[in-house]
């Protein structure tokens, strides 16, 4: 067998892109605040973040590696897990142990969750 040959019996490694909608979570100080008005929110919204992907947007507040860690733990307990971080300043890395570093992603408009369940939990009558 030549090396040409050992080349293309090779499997392929499988490598392409993906497309993910992402729900972004922006923290606002004070986060003692913010988590209890998230968990004011998600008691209209139960089980709305499971399976979803969340990014945790820092860019709205200022965090130590520490206090991060620690918001992504409550956020963890909370049944919310983060895919990536986004928001942070040029200059501001977290360690390996954190979420990936994001870049380039955009807005778009989504429609409250709660207001959505309200409509499939009380659908208007036909005429």
């Amino acid at each position: 067998m030549t090396s040409t040959s050992a080349a293309q019996a090779r499997p392929s490694l499988g490598f392409h892109g993906r497309s993910f909608m992402a729900y972004a979570l922006k923290p606002q100080a004070p986060i003692a605040d913010w988590l209890g008005e998230l968990d004011k929110w998600a008691r209209n919204s139960p089980g709305f973040f499971q399976g979803r992907a969340i990014v945790l947007d820092l860019a709205a507040v200022r965090l130590s590696e520490t206090a991060t860690a620690h918001l992504i733990g409550e956020l963890s307990e909370r049944g919310i897990r983060i895919i990536g971080i986004e928001g942070l300043g040029a200059t501001e890395k977290l360690g390996p142990n954190f979420p990936p570093l994001l870049k380039g992603g955009r807005a778009t408009p989504v429609e409250d969750a709660s207001h959505a369940n309200q409509k499939s939990v009380h659908p208007e009558p036909a005429s």
